[in-house]
């Protein structure tokens, strides 16, 4: 994403997802990449991410695909940091 871009893009993320979660959010630019945080969302959504998870290792466990998850959202709430 151009800086020069990078203002008005976190400020319609921070407002869109106001608008649809009701939860403030924060956004911070790293290198060229947008990344939003909001820990009421993560904190609603941790447990079921675990379920999830779970879920997935059990059925690769049994040599099945993982199941599907119902998504309303084309949006990931986790981020992952490989160090």
């Amino acid at each position: 994403m151009p800086g020069d871009q990078q203002d008005q893009l976190r400020k319609t993320i921070r407002a869109l997802i106001h608008q649809r979660t009701g939860h403030p959010v924060q956004t911070h630019s790293i290198n060229g990449t947008v990344y939003v945080e909001c820990p009421a969302i993560y904190e609603r959504r941790a447990e079921q991410g675990m379920r999830e998870a779970a879920d997935a290792i059990g059925a690769v466990l049994k040599g099945e695909p993982p199941p599907l998850l119902d998504q309303d959202w084309a949006i990931s709430w986790t981020a992952w940091d490989v160090t």
